[in-house]
Protein backbone atom coordinates (compact mmCIF):
# COMPACT_ATOMS: atom_id res chain seq x y z
CA UNK A 1 0.00 0.00 0.00
CA UNK A 2 1.40 3.39 -1.04
CA UNK A 3 0.31 6.59 0.68
CA UNK A 4 0.06 9.56 -1.66
CA UNK A 5 1.27 13.14 -1.61
CA UNK A 6 0.82 14.42 1.93
CA UNK A 7 2.44 11.41 3.61
CA UNK A 8 -0.47 11.02 6.02
CA UNK A 9 -1.32 7.45 6.88
CA UNK A 10 -4.75 6.39 5.76
CA UNK A 11 -5.88 5.91 9.36
CA UNK A 12 -4.86 9.36 10.58
CA UNK A 13 -6.31 12.88 10.57
CA UNK A 14 -6.37 13.25 6.79
CA UNK A 15 -9.31 10.86 6.65
CA UNK A 16 -10.95 11.77 9.93
CA UNK A 17 -11.60 15.37 8.94
CA UNK A 18 -13.87 14.42 6.04
CA UNK A 19 -15.12 10.88 6.65
CA UNK A 20 -15.42 10.18 2.92
CA UNK A 21 -13.18 7.98 0.76
CA UNK A 22 -13.43 7.14 -2.93
CA UNK A 23 -12.71 3.73 -4.41
CA UNK A 24 -11.74 3.29 -8.07
CA UNK A 25 -9.45 0.43 -9.04
CA UNK A 26 -9.80 0.93 -12.78
CA UNK A 27 -6.65 0.74 -14.90
CA UNK A 28 -8.24 2.56 -17.86
CA UNK A 29 -8.50 6.28 -18.50
CA UNK A 30 -11.69 7.94 -19.64
CA UNK A 31 -14.67 9.91 -18.44
CA UNK A 32 -15.23 7.72 -15.37
CA UNK A 33 -11.68 8.13 -14.12
CA UNK A 34 -11.68 11.87 -14.86
CA UNK A 35 -14.86 12.16 -12.80
CA UNK A 36 -13.10 10.48 -9.87
CA UNK A 37 -10.32 13.08 -10.05
CA UNK A 38 -12.87 15.89 -10.08
CA UNK A 39 -14.66 14.44 -7.07
CA UNK A 40 -11.37 14.26 -5.18
CA UNK A 41 -10.99 18.00 -5.77
CA UNK A 42 -14.60 18.81 -4.87
CA UNK A 43 -14.58 16.75 -1.67
CA UNK A 44 -11.28 18.24 -0.60
CA UNK A 45 -12.51 21.78 -1.18
CA UNK A 46 -15.61 21.07 0.93
CA UNK A 47 -13.49 19.45 3.69
CA UNK A 48 -15.07 16.06 3.10
CA UNK A 49 -11.67 14.48 2.52
CA UNK A 50 -11.49 13.06 -1.03
CA UNK A 51 -8.75 10.48 -0.55
CA UNK A 52 -8.98 7.97 -3.41
CA UNK A 53 -8.05 4.29 -3.18
CA UNK A 54 -6.63 3.38 -6.59
CA UNK A 55 -4.34 0.86 -8.28
CA UNK A 56 -0.62 1.50 -8.24
CA UNK A 57 0.63 2.44 -11.71
CA UNK A 58 -2.82 3.11 -13.15
CA UNK A 59 -3.53 6.29 -15.17
CA UNK A 60 -5.80 7.41 -12.32
CA UNK A 61 -2.93 6.97 -9.85
CA UNK A 62 -0.65 9.04 -12.10
CA UNK A 63 -3.19 11.86 -12.46
CA UNK A 64 -3.96 12.04 -8.73
CA UNK A 65 -0.23 12.20 -8.00
CA UNK A 66 0.40 14.85 -10.66
CA UNK A 67 -2.47 17.01 -9.37
CA UNK A 68 -1.27 16.76 -5.78
CA UNK A 69 -4.43 14.98 -4.63
CA UNK A 70 -4.42 12.51 -1.70
CA UNK A 71 -4.53 8.84 -2.62
CA UNK A 72 -3.74 5.35 -1.43
CA UNK A 73 -2.50 3.07 -4.19
CA UNK A 74 -2.87 -0.69 -3.89
CA UNK A 75 -0.74 -3.30 -5.67
CA UNK A 76 -2.24 -4.85 -8.84
CA UNK A 77 -4.82 -7.50 -8.08
CA UNK A 78 -8.07 -9.12 -9.14
CA UNK A 79 -11.05 -6.73 -9.34
CA UNK A 80 -13.38 -9.34 -7.82
CA UNK A 81 -11.18 -11.26 -5.35
CA UNK A 82 -8.28 -9.42 -3.76
CA UNK A 83 -7.82 -10.11 -0.03
CA UNK A 84 -5.12 -7.43 0.27
CA UNK A 85 -7.43 -4.78 -1.15
CA UNK A 86 -10.30 -5.91 1.08
CA UNK A 87 -8.03 -5.67 4.13
CA UNK A 88 -6.80 -2.19 3.18
CA UNK A 89 -10.31 -0.85 2.60
CA UNK A 90 -11.64 -2.47 5.78
CA UNK A 91 -8.78 -1.10 7.88
CA UNK A 92 -9.36 2.42 6.60
CA UNK A 93 -13.10 2.35 7.18
CA UNK A 94 -13.04 0.62 10.57
CA UNK A 95 -10.19 2.62 12.12
CA UNK A 96 -10.85 6.06 10.64
CA UNK A 97 -14.56 6.68 11.22
CA UNK A 98 -15.31 6.68 7.50
CA UNK A 99 -18.97 7.56 6.95
CA UNK A 100 -19.12 7.01 3.18
CA UNK A 101 -17.22 4.91 0.67
CA UNK A 102 -17.90 6.34 -2.79
CA UNK A 103 -17.62 3.55 -5.38
CA UNK A 104 -17.45 4.41 -9.08
CA UNK A 105 -17.33 1.03 -10.82
CA UNK A 106 -19.62 -1.98 -10.45
CA UNK A 107 -16.54 -4.21 -10.54
CA UNK A 108 -15.27 -2.55 -7.36
CA UNK A 109 -18.56 -3.17 -5.55
CA UNK A 110 -17.53 -6.77 -4.88
CA UNK A 111 -14.46 -5.71 -2.91
CA UNK A 112 -16.29 -2.84 -1.21
CA UNK A 113 -19.13 -5.10 -0.08
CA UNK A 114 -16.68 -7.56 1.44
CA UNK A 115 -14.74 -4.79 3.18
CA UNK A 116 -17.28 -2.56 4.91
CA UNK A 117 -19.82 -2.93 7.67
CA UNK A 118 -22.85 -0.94 6.42
CA UNK A 119 -23.85 -0.12 9.98
CA UNK A 120 -20.74 2.06 10.22
CA UNK A 121 -19.67 2.89 6.66
CA UNK A 122 -22.20 3.42 3.90
CA UNK A 123 -21.53 2.61 0.26
CA UNK A 124 -22.56 5.34 -2.16
CA UNK A 125 -22.45 3.88 -5.67
CA UNK A 126 -22.03 6.17 -8.67
CA UNK A 127 -23.41 4.15 -11.56
CA UNK A 128 -21.64 5.39 -14.71
CA UNK A 129 -23.20 2.83 -17.07
CA UNK A 130 -26.52 2.20 -18.80
CA UNK A 131 -27.59 -1.43 -18.60
CA UNK A 132 -30.93 -2.42 -20.09
CA UNK A 133 -30.32 -6.09 -20.90
CA UNK A 134 -28.15 -7.91 -18.34
CA UNK A 135 -30.22 -8.81 -15.30
CA UNK A 136 -28.43 -8.72 -11.95
CA UNK A 137 -30.99 -10.22 -9.62
CA UNK A 138 -29.19 -13.48 -8.83
CA UNK A 139 -28.23 -14.25 -5.21
CA UNK A 140 -24.67 -12.90 -5.58
CA UNK A 141 -25.82 -9.55 -6.94
CA UNK A 142 -28.58 -9.33 -4.34
CA UNK A 143 -25.94 -9.72 -1.66
CA UNK A 144 -23.77 -7.01 -3.20
CA UNK A 145 -26.62 -4.58 -3.84
CA UNK A 146 -27.91 -5.17 -0.33
CA UNK A 147 -24.77 -3.49 0.97
CA UNK A 148 -25.32 -0.29 -1.04
CA UNK A 149 -26.85 2.59 0.89
CA UNK A 150 -27.73 4.64 -2.19
CA UNK A 151 -27.16 4.64 -5.95
CA UNK A 152 -26.52 7.79 -7.96
CA UNK A 153 -27.21 7.52 -11.68
CA UNK A 154 -26.31 10.24 -14.17
CA UNK A 155 -29.47 10.34 -16.27
CA UNK A 156 -33.03 9.08 -16.64
CA UNK A 157 -32.02 6.25 -19.02
CA UNK A 158 -29.35 5.14 -16.55
CA UNK A 159 -31.78 5.10 -13.61
CA UNK A 160 -34.44 3.24 -15.60
CA UNK A 161 -31.89 0.69 -16.75
CA UNK A 162 -30.54 0.13 -13.24
CA UNK A 163 -33.98 -0.34 -11.70
CA UNK A 164 -35.14 -2.69 -14.47
CA UNK A 165 -32.13 -4.99 -14.13
CA UNK A 166 -31.61 -5.09 -10.35
CA UNK A 167 -33.68 -5.60 -7.21
CA UNK A 168 -32.76 -2.18 -5.78
CA UNK A 169 -35.79 -0.26 -4.39
CA UNK A 170 -36.56 2.91 -6.41
CA UNK A 171 -36.28 5.08 -3.31
CA UNK A 172 -32.58 4.28 -3.07
CA UNK A 173 -31.71 5.29 -6.65
CA UNK A 174 -31.37 8.98 -7.55
CA UNK A 175 -30.48 10.98 -10.66
CA UNK A 176 -27.65 13.46 -10.16
CA UNK A 177 -25.85 14.42 -13.39
CA UNK A 178 -22.17 14.92 -13.96
CA UNK A 179 -20.80 18.46 -13.95
CA UNK A 180 -18.14 20.85 -15.15
CA UNK A 181 -16.41 23.62 -13.25
CA UNK A 182 -16.52 26.94 -15.14
CA UNK A 183 -13.65 28.25 -13.02
CA UNK A 184 -11.33 25.39 -13.97
CA UNK A 185 -12.44 24.71 -17.53
CA UNK A 186 -11.44 27.80 -19.45
CA UNK A 187 -8.94 28.82 -22.11
CA UNK A 188 -7.60 32.07 -23.49
CA UNK A 189 -7.82 33.15 -27.10
CA UNK A 190 -4.05 32.84 -27.41
CA UNK A 191 -4.19 29.22 -26.17
CA UNK A 192 -6.79 28.38 -28.80
CA UNK A 193 -4.66 30.00 -31.51
CA UNK A 194 -1.71 27.91 -30.33
CA UNK A 195 -3.77 24.74 -30.84
CA UNK A 196 -4.21 25.62 -34.50
CA UNK A 197 -0.56 26.53 -34.92
CA UNK A 198 0.59 23.32 -33.23
CA UNK A 199 -1.44 21.15 -35.60
CA UNK A 200 -0.89 23.28 -38.72
CA UNK A 201 -4.52 24.32 -39.06
CA UNK A 202 -5.07 27.71 -40.77
CA UNK A 203 -6.69 30.38 -38.56
CA UNK A 204 -9.72 30.69 -40.86
CA UNK A 205 -10.23 26.94 -41.53
CA UNK A 206 -13.48 25.31 -40.38
CA UNK A 207 -12.34 22.97 -37.59
CA UNK A 208 -14.31 19.94 -36.38
CA UNK A 209 -13.29 18.45 -33.02
CA UNK A 210 -14.01 15.18 -31.26
CA UNK A 211 -12.72 14.20 -27.82
CA UNK A 212 -12.69 10.68 -26.35
CA UNK A 213 -10.65 7.52 -26.01
CA UNK A 214 -10.00 5.61 -29.23
CA UNK A 215 -12.63 2.89 -29.06
CA UNK A 216 -15.00 1.40 -31.69
CA UNK A 217 -18.00 2.34 -29.55
CA UNK A 218 -16.91 5.99 -29.58
CA UNK A 219 -17.62 6.13 -33.31
CA UNK A 220 -14.41 7.71 -34.60
CA UNK A 221 -14.59 5.47 -37.69
CA UNK A 222 -17.98 6.89 -38.70
CA UNK A 223 -16.82 10.46 -38.13
CA UNK A 224 -13.69 9.94 -40.22
CA UNK A 225 -15.77 8.36 -42.99
CA UNK A 226 -18.09 11.38 -42.91
CA UNK A 227 -15.22 13.86 -43.12
CA UNK A 228 -13.56 11.93 -45.96
CA UNK A 229 -16.82 11.95 -47.91
CA UNK A 230 -17.39 15.67 -47.29
CA UNK A 231 -13.84 16.47 -48.36
CA UNK A 232 -14.25 14.51 -51.59
CA UNK A 233 -17.40 16.53 -52.29
CA UNK A 234 -15.48 19.78 -51.95
CA UNK A 235 -16.20 20.89 -48.38
CA UNK A 236 -13.15 22.62 -46.91
CA UNK A 237 -12.74 21.46 -43.31
CA UNK A 238 -10.26 19.96 -40.81
CA UNK A 239 -10.79 17.32 -38.10
CA UNK A 240 -8.93 17.08 -34.79
CA UNK A 241 -9.23 13.78 -32.89
CA UNK A 242 -8.21 14.24 -29.25
CA UNK A 243 -7.73 11.08 -27.18
CA UNK A 244 -5.83 7.83 -27.23
CA UNK A 245 -6.64 4.18 -26.82
CA UNK A 246 -6.43 2.55 -23.41
CA UNK A 247 -3.21 0.62 -22.94
CA UNK A 248 -3.44 -2.91 -24.38
CA UNK A 249 -6.86 -2.20 -25.93
CA UNK A 250 -8.09 -1.48 -29.48
CA UNK A 251 -4.68 -1.37 -31.12
CA UNK A 252 -6.12 -2.81 -34.35
CA UNK A 253 -8.91 -0.23 -34.41
CA UNK A 254 -6.45 2.61 -33.85
CA UNK A 255 -4.30 1.38 -36.74
CA UNK A 256 -7.36 1.03 -38.97
CA UNK A 257 -8.38 4.64 -38.37
CA UNK A 258 -4.93 5.92 -39.29
CA UNK A 259 -4.88 3.71 -42.40
CA UNK A 260 -8.19 5.20 -43.55
CA UNK A 261 -6.79 8.70 -43.26
CA UNK A 262 -3.59 7.78 -45.07
CA UNK A 263 -5.44 6.07 -47.93
CA UNK A 264 -7.65 9.15 -48.34
CA UNK A 265 -4.50 11.32 -48.37
CA UNK A 266 -5.96 13.58 -45.72
CA UNK A 267 -3.18 13.32 -43.15
CA UNK A 268 -2.85 17.10 -43.09
CA UNK A 269 -6.56 17.63 -42.52
CA UNK A 270 -7.47 14.78 -40.19
CA UNK A 271 -5.10 14.96 -37.24
CA UNK A 272 -4.71 12.55 -34.32
CA UNK A 273 -3.77 14.88 -31.47
CA UNK A 274 -3.39 12.15 -28.82
CA UNK A 275 -4.15 12.55 -25.13
CA UNK A 276 -4.17 16.15 -23.90
CA UNK A 277 -4.09 17.12 -20.25
CA UNK A 278 -5.73 20.49 -20.92
CA UNK A 279 -8.46 20.13 -23.54
CA UNK A 280 -10.22 23.46 -22.95
CA UNK A 281 -8.14 25.28 -25.64
CA UNK A 282 -9.12 22.60 -28.16
CA UNK A 283 -12.82 23.26 -27.65
CA UNK A 284 -12.29 26.99 -27.97
CA UNK A 285 -10.25 26.51 -31.15
CA UNK A 286 -13.01 24.45 -32.81
CA UNK A 287 -15.95 25.59 -34.93
CA UNK A 288 -17.95 22.41 -34.31
CA UNK A 289 -17.81 19.55 -31.79
CA UNK A 290 -18.97 16.06 -32.79
CA UNK A 291 -19.74 13.18 -30.41
CA UNK A 292 -20.30 10.12 -32.66
CA UNK A 293 -20.67 7.47 -29.93
CA UNK A 294 -22.72 4.28 -30.31
CA UNK A 295 -23.68 4.46 -26.63
CA UNK A 296 -23.08 7.13 -24.01
CA UNK A 297 -24.11 6.91 -20.37
CA UNK A 298 -23.77 10.64 -19.96
CA UNK A 299 -21.13 12.37 -22.08
CA UNK A 300 -19.03 14.74 -19.97
CA UNK A 301 -17.44 16.04 -23.16
CA UNK A 302 -20.84 17.44 -24.14
CA UNK A 303 -20.83 19.63 -21.04
CA UNK A 304 -17.30 20.78 -21.85
CA UNK A 305 -18.33 21.75 -25.37
CA UNK A 306 -21.48 23.49 -24.09
CA UNK A 307 -19.44 25.45 -21.55
CA UNK A 308 -16.93 26.70 -24.12
CA UNK A 309 -19.64 27.71 -26.59
CA UNK A 310 -18.79 25.40 -29.48
CA UNK A 311 -21.91 24.10 -31.32
CA UNK A 312 -22.53 20.36 -31.13
CA UNK A 313 -23.48 17.41 -33.30
CA UNK A 314 -24.06 14.22 -31.31
CA UNK A 315 -25.60 10.81 -31.85
CA UNK A 316 -28.87 9.72 -30.25
CA UNK A 317 -27.18 7.60 -27.58
CA UNK A 318 -27.97 7.25 -23.88
CA UNK A 319 -28.32 10.60 -22.12
CA UNK A 320 -27.43 12.73 -25.16
CA UNK A 321 -31.03 13.83 -25.94
CA UNK A 322 -31.54 14.66 -22.27
CA UNK A 323 -28.41 16.82 -22.11
CA UNK A 324 -29.04 18.52 -25.46
CA UNK A 325 -32.70 19.14 -24.59
CA UNK A 326 -34.02 17.02 -27.47
CA UNK A 327 -32.07 19.05 -30.03
CA UNK A 328 -32.51 22.58 -28.68
CA UNK A 329 -28.86 22.67 -27.57
CA UNK A 330 -27.30 20.67 -30.40
CA UNK A 331 -28.04 18.68 -33.54
CA UNK A 332 -28.88 15.01 -32.74
CA UNK A 333 -28.36 12.32 -35.39
CA UNK A 334 -28.72 8.55 -35.56
CA UNK A 335 -25.67 6.57 -34.37
CA UNK A 336 -23.43 4.43 -36.56
CA UNK A 337 -24.28 6.53 -39.64
CA UNK A 338 -21.51 8.43 -41.47
CA UNK A 339 -24.15 9.87 -43.80
CA UNK A 340 -26.19 11.35 -40.94
CA UNK A 341 -23.09 12.76 -39.26
CA UNK A 342 -21.88 14.24 -42.54
CA UNK A 343 -25.26 15.82 -43.30
CA UNK A 344 -25.32 17.50 -39.88
CA UNK A 345 -21.75 18.78 -40.23
CA UNK A 346 -22.56 20.30 -43.62
CA UNK A 347 -25.77 21.88 -42.33
CA UNK A 348 -23.99 23.62 -39.45
CA UNK A 349 -21.00 24.52 -41.62
CA UNK A 350 -23.35 26.37 -43.97
CA UNK A 351 -25.45 28.09 -41.29
CA UNK A 352 -23.51 30.34 -38.84
CA UNK A 353 -26.80 31.64 -37.37
CA UNK A 354 -27.87 28.10 -36.46
CA UNK A 355 -24.50 27.42 -34.86
CA UNK A 356 -24.89 30.57 -32.77
CA UNK A 357 -28.44 29.68 -31.63
CA UNK A 358 -27.40 26.17 -30.58
CA UNK A 359 -24.31 27.32 -28.70
CA UNK A 360 -26.24 30.05 -26.85
CA UNK A 361 -28.94 27.61 -25.76
CA UNK A 362 -26.31 25.07 -24.68
CA UNK A 363 -24.35 27.64 -22.69
CA UNK A 364 -27.47 28.74 -20.85
CA UNK A 365 -28.40 25.17 -19.95
CA UNK A 366 -24.97 24.06 -18.74
CA UNK A 367 -24.71 27.07 -16.41
CA UNK A 368 -28.23 26.42 -15.12
CA UNK A 369 -28.03 22.67 -14.52
CA UNK A 370 -24.53 21.23 -14.81
CA UNK A 371 -22.08 23.35 -12.85
CA UNK A 372 -19.79 21.61 -10.36
CA UNK A 373 -20.95 23.73 -7.43
CA UNK A 374 -24.61 22.90 -7.97
CA UNK A 375 -24.02 19.16 -8.42
CA UNK A 376 -21.62 18.98 -5.45
CA UNK A 377 -24.20 20.66 -3.23
CA UNK A 378 -26.81 18.10 -4.31
CA UNK A 379 -24.57 15.10 -3.55
CA UNK A 380 -23.45 16.47 -0.17
CA UNK A 381 -27.06 17.21 0.79
CA UNK A 382 -27.92 13.60 -0.07
CA UNK A 383 -25.03 12.35 2.07
CA UNK A 384 -26.13 14.53 4.97
CA UNK A 385 -29.67 13.12 4.74
CA UNK A 386 -28.39 9.55 4.60
CA UNK A 387 -26.06 10.20 7.51
CA UNK A 388 -28.88 11.52 9.64
CA UNK A 389 -30.88 8.32 9.86
CA UNK A 390 -30.53 4.59 10.15
CA UNK A 391 -28.61 2.94 7.35
CA UNK A 392 -30.79 1.30 4.73
CA UNK A 393 -28.17 -1.24 3.69
CA UNK A 394 -27.86 -4.48 5.62
CA UNK A 395 -24.96 -6.69 6.74
CA UNK A 396 -24.43 -9.79 4.62
CA UNK A 397 -26.12 -12.09 7.14
CA UNK A 398 -29.34 -10.08 7.16
CA UNK A 399 -29.32 -9.81 3.37
CA UNK A 400 -28.94 -13.59 2.97
CA UNK A 401 -31.73 -14.22 5.45
CA UNK A 402 -34.12 -11.79 3.71
CA UNK A 403 -33.36 -13.35 0.32
CA UNK A 404 -34.21 -16.86 1.51
CA UNK A 405 -37.38 -15.58 3.18
CA UNK A 406 -38.45 -13.91 -0.09
CA UNK A 407 -37.72 -17.11 -2.02
CA UNK A 408 -39.90 -19.18 0.35
CA UNK A 409 -42.67 -16.61 0.04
Amino acid sequence: MTIGNDGTDMTEANLRRGHTVQLCLSTSWGGLEQTVVEWSKRLGERERCGVCICRNGSPLHARLDADGLPFVSLPPGNRYFDPRAVHAIRSACDRSSIDFLMVHSSKDLWLAACAVDPRRTRILFFNHMINRTVRKTDPAHRLIHGKIEHVITLSRPAREGFLSTTSMPPGRVSIIPDAVDPERFRATEEESKEVRRRHHIPPDAFLVLTVGRIDPKKGQRELIDAVIDLSRRGLDLHLLIVGSRTRNEHEKYDSELRRLVDEARLGGRIVFAGERENVAPYYRAADLFVLPSYCETFGLVLLEAMLTGVPIVATDAGAVPEILDSGRCGRIVEPESPAAIGEAIRALHDDPALRRRLSEAASEKVHREYTAGRVTDTVLELMDRLGGGKAAAKPFGETVKSWFVSRRG
